[in-house]
């Protein structure tokens, strides 16, 4: 047996020489990979130690037919300042104003020029596929003002999924009703959403007004809200190296503004606002550097009267965005 157990052992080191002797005649081969870019947006890169929270998909189809103060105020600890249904409404990060918050569509800052905040109540979730809150300064980031927060809106479009439509409706107390539609085209290197709504809410309920003597039970007039709107989206892969980008966000809103509980007139107040925004970017990347341009153009038109007052107000503005953006990378 030892001698069969050593011959065993003599084969076995013979057989391993003879394998090292075909390794070192073979000729290594060096296999050249593509180079591989992993991208993210600032939010990511830039906010380490900030508190970012990300709405859950779930919650974003639960409250597809409610507005944006609805769904932040039930699904996060930001505080919404809100008026009541219908009527405008503005977030407070930590204690921070409406102005001290940064809105962002897409990229493009929505806070007004003129008073710095957004009304939450003209956002509706049906336009929205994506909802990220910042917590904390963001100034560096999204310009002066943003020391409370930051609300990150963005609509993402997915390639090669076919064609698919679908139908949102809901209805509330105080004929409060929601009609909506979605169209989604998904081809290969092209990807179309076009989205259009339909709000009414007449807030016609019941109150006991205890400012008028004997507290009498009122009903709560001129608080009519209309909203109607349409998004559309398309996403364009020109080539492996670029891809092109356009959003179109058309809105109307007609809202009435009811009279105080201690006034004992019918107020006749009205505000319309109208809202176009059409944006476009545009990345290539190639080699060892890459380009991006952003560009939009926002227009916003509020027309306020009040013909108790006399009073007829019409405000217009305009805003062109135009964003470059070139990173080389080196080796």
């Amino acid at each position: 047996m030892k001698i069969l157990k050593n011959a065993l052992i003599m084969v076995g080191l013979s057989a391993s020489q003879l394998v090292n002797a075909q390794n070192l005649n073979r000729t290594d081969t060096l296999i050249t990979m593509k180079e591989a870019v992993v991208a993210s947006n600032r939010i990511s890169q830039f906010t380490l130690g900030n508190k970012i929270q990300t709405i859950d998909s779930t919650a974003l189809v639960n409250n597809m037919t409610n507005t944006l103060s609805d769904i932040i105020s039930s699904q996060s600890l930001v505080q919404i300042n809100s008026y009541g249904p219908g009527a405008s409404s503005s977030p407070s990060f930590r204690g921070t104003g409406s102005a001290h918050t940064a809105i962002l569509w897409n990229g493009f800052n929505l806070n007004d020029v003129l008073n710095g905040g957004v009304d939450f109540s003209q956002i509706p979730v049906f336009f929205l596929d994506d909802i990220k809150l910042q917590f904390g300064g963001c100034g560096a980031l999204y310009g002066s003002g943003a020391i409370g927060g930051a609300i990150n809106l963005n609509n993402n479009l997915l390639f090669d999924r076919g064609i698919g439509a679908s139908v949102e409706t809901s209805y509330g107390s105080f004929t409060n009703h929601f009609e909506g539609i979605e169209l989604n085209v998904s081809k290969e290197k092209c990807a179309t959403t076009i989205r259009i709504f339909n709000h009414y809410l007449k807030n016609d309920f019941d109150y006991t007004n205890i400012y008028q003597p004997g507290n009498p039970l009122q009903t709560l007039n001129n608080a009519e809200t209309m909203q109607q709107g349409a998004l559309i989206d398309n996403s364009f892969l020109i080539n492996k190296n670029q891809k092109l980008n356009i959003h179109i966000w058309l809105q109307n809103n007609n809202h009435n503004i009811p009279s105080q509980m201690n006034d004992s007139s019918i107020s006749k107040q009205n505000q319309k606002d109208q809202s176009i925004r059409p944006s476009a970017e545009w990345a290539m990347v190639k080699n060892k550097t890459s380009f991006f341009v952003r560009t939009g153009y926002f227009f916003n038109n509020e027309d306020y009267k009040d013909p108790a007052s006399d009073i007829n107000q019409i405000i217009n503005q305009c805003r062109l965005f135009l964003n470059l953006k070139i990173i080389i990378v080196s080796t």
